[in-house]
């Protein structure tokens, strides 16, 4: 009977301690026991702790409120910054620019032109002389051979005619770029595409069309522009297609209010012309005025918004904000649309 007692008591015992065992490995506490929860982690923003340079990777770490972090890297920018001996500051690498140039001082920089150089690709330097070239000089490449120019971010004005009648096929404007002079690219018929690089507050492009944000001013086109009908170009200024012998067809939309003198001239090849319906009226003269006229070849179409008056069969054709300049060209009550 004893011997009966005692194993009933040890198999109790046995139940007890695996019971407690088992509640020991339980991933849940007990309920009643009163301890928290297992902590999961909440990481708070990352934070840049060892930043990124142009060779080496970098260092972001963000951390819990238990103490815990963790890390990620930062991949490297592969962008170097220079300084004014045209190496970068952070790992020496050397920016190799045009030799040959030529620079005038103009306030707190210089302005760069042609000078002796002979390459048709121009690398401009971001210093001279301990100062940045923050300009490109009036007709400072005009005329040339230079087929590619690279401007770099420490370039702010270019000069009016700074690169006309030149072998350009793409531009890229730098962010820092704040003012590019009327006609600075004009008669460059070869171009085919523009780039205004992300961050540039005073620029954009629309349709392959350089645009001054601020005023809507369409400022450069290309033979692939296509002028923007949403309203954002208000007006065109001198010659921005001038020498774009490329441009077959161009609709101008009725936002347009404003053309300077020479916008298309030496289109030689454009054959069609849309006239969006404006707040004024467009006019054909019957001769050539004396400040010219838009030259659509005679044996081409040109397509009015029915708020044309004259006869299609000339080819000057002028926006007169009141009044018509009638057929002996004057220029009292219109704006000067094209000069050839």
């Amino acid at each position: 009977m004893k011997k009966l007692l005692f194993q009933i008591f040890a198999l109790l015992l046995c139940g007890v301690c695996m019971a407690v065992l088992l509640a020991a490995c339980s991933d849940e506490p007990a309920p009643e026991s009163g301890e928290p929860p297992a902590h999961t982690h909440a990481f708070g923003d990352w934070t840049v702790t060892t930043p990124a340079t142009c060779t080496a990777a970098g260092v972001k770490t963000r951390s819990c409120s238990c103490g815990e972090t963790e890390t990620e890297e930062i991949a490297a920018t592969g962008t170097h910054t220079y300084g004014t001996d045209n190496k970068c500051i952070t790992c020496s690498a050397a920016w190799f620019f045009t030799e040959g140039l030529s620079y005038e001082a103009v306030g707190e920089g210089y302005a760069v032109s042609l000078g002796q150089a002979t390459a048709t690709e121009i690398v401009l330097p971001y210093y001279y002389n301990g100062k940045p070239v923050t300009q490109v000089a009036a007709s400072g490449f005009a005329s040339s051979a230079i087929t590619d120019v690279l401007l770099t971010s420490r370039v702010t004005t270019i000069a009016s005619d700074a690169f006309a009648n030149t072998g350009l096929k793409t531009l890229v404007i730098p962010e820092s770029v704040t003012s590019i002079a009327a006609g600075a690219f004009a008669g460059c018929g070869a171009l085919e595409h523009i780039t205004v690089i992300t961050g540039n507050e005073t620029y954009h492009v629309a349709g392959d069309c350089l645009i001054e944000t601020d005023t809507g001013t369409l400022l450069l086109g290309t033979k692939n522009s296509v002028i923007p009908m949403d309203g954002s170009v208000s007006a065109i200024a001198d010659r921005a297609f001038a020498g774009c012998v490329g441009l077959e067809s161009i609709s101008i939309p009725a936002a347009v209010t404003a053309i300077g003198k020479g916008a298309f001239s030496g289109c030689t090849n454009l054959a069609a012309v849309v006239f969006g319906a404006t707040g004024g009226s467009w006019y054909v003269n019957t001769v050539a005025a004396p400040s010219g006229g838009i030259q659509v070849p005679t044996a081409n179409a040109v397509t009015n918004a029915g708020n044309l008056t004259g006869t299609l069969v000339t080819r000057y054709w002028y926006f007169a904000s009141a009044g018509d300049p009638g057929s002996g060209g004057t220029d009292d009550a219109k704006d000067d649309l094209f000069k050839n």
